[in-house]
């Protein structure tokens, strides 16, 4: 039984990724991971430590299916697309 999302922002995530479980934080670590930030800047960027943004990532990694963080990266432009017919925006 999925959970409820605590955070706001759950409708800006793209359906693909909301339906693989993608959780608003992880979102955010994509969306500045795809800018290149490393775990530390985005570690001062949203508040954590850098194990959690580890984590995220780790997350990030077993829900989108890719072997690795540079994988992950390189198809973020793929994943953050949303579906025009959904009328969802990034």
């Amino acid at each position: 039984m999925p959970l409820g999302q605590r955070r706001s922002g759950h409708d800006r995530i793209p359906a693909r990724l909301r339906a693989v479980g993608v959780t608003v934080r992880e979102h955010e670590v994509l969306v500045l991971l795809a800018k290149g930030h490393d775990n530390q800047d985005l570690a001062t960027l949203l508040h954590l430590s850098p194990r959690t943004v580890e984590k995220h990532v780790a997350s990030l990694l077993l829900k989108t299916g890719h072997a690795n963080r540079k994988a992950l990266r390189d198809s973020v432009d793929e994943l953050l697309r949303t579906d025009s017919r959904a009328g969802t925006r990034r």
